[in-house]
């Protein structure tokens, strides 16, 4: 079974992705994903009342900054997982994380997708929106949702 964790490098990210191996069968691979920003490209905004040119070094710089950022994001949730040995995948996408997600999930033919979730209600998921939402609607394999842990709930006796 292959498995792609979906992470930002928020504690709920992380906490779902430390439930994953026990969870899961013991011959599951683990790839750990977060999404950046596709490198901008300079020549788009050229000529236009967008806003300010950007140079091919700002958007390199740019790109670099967000690759450094995306390592971090993964090293915290690698770490998570501990010994459980996984692979690293940095996702560029185009508008909401969660298509990216997706769009990786299909292409490399995952069979099951991990994401955090905060447990809100309709309401809340309505005018807030949610990647874990939109990947359980649109994912191309089983999704499993790891809700944050209520404080007003028992911990779960581990061995």
């Amino acid at each position: 079974m292959r498995v792609l964790i979906a992470t930002d490098g928020s504690d709920l990210a992380i906490h779902a992705a430390s439930e994953a191996p026990a969870l899961l069968a013991a011959d599951a691979t683990f790839v750990v994903a977060t999404v950046i920003a596709p490198t901008a490209n300079p020549e788009d905004d050229a000529g236009g009342f967008e806003g300010p040119v950007i140079t091919p070094e700002d958007a390199a710089d740019e790109h670099r900054s967000d690759v450094v950022d995306a390592d971090g994001v993964l090293a915290l949730t690698a770490a998570a997982l501990g010994s459980v040995p996984i692979e690293q995948l940095i996702v560029e996408g185009t508008g909401n994380a969660g298509t990216a997600i997706c769009a990786r999930a299909a292409e490399s033919a995952f069979d099951l997708i991990v994401v955090g979730s905060h447990g809100r209600g309709l309401i809340a998921r309505a005018f807030m929106g949610s990647v874990s939402s939109y990947i359980v609607s649109h994912a191309p394999c089983p999704v499993l949702v790891v809700r944050a842990r209520d404080a007003r709930a028992p911990a779960r006796n581990t061995p």
